[in-house]
Order: C-alpha cells, then sequence, then structure tokens
C-alpha cells in the first residue's frame, strides 16, 4: 500500500510531506474501520469522503 501512496505522490495526487508508511497505515486503517461499519450496519457516509480528501488533493 505504501508503493501506491508513493505512486500517487510521484503523480502529485498526495502530497509529498506526508509519510507514505503512515498514509498508507492510516487508509488500511480506514478500510477497516469501513468495513466494520458495513458489518454492523452503520454507515460512514460523512467520515470516510472526509478522511481520504485530507490525504488526496
Amino acid at each position: 500500500m505504501a508503493d501506491f501512496v508513493t505512486r500517487d505522490q510521484q503523480t502529485g495526487r498526495i502530497p509529498t510531506s506526508l509519510d507514505p508508511f503512515d498514509t498508507a497505515l492510516a487508509l488500511v486503517a480506514l478500510a477497516e474501520g469501513l468495513s466494520a461499519y458495513v458489518v454492523t450496519g452503520v454507515t460512514a457516509r460523512n467520515q470516510v469522503p472526509a478522511v481520504a480528501a485530507g490525504v488526496y488533493r
């Protein structure tokens, strides 16, 4: 996942000031959290895009 983040940094989609490993960890944790919401039936409609928007420009 960190390689994907690095690639997106090289293309300008993610700021280079972010650490690729920390960013990858945050995105994976976000995906795991979203799956937990889906499994339990809780919606994260507003939270997920807000966090992802903080990473991607």
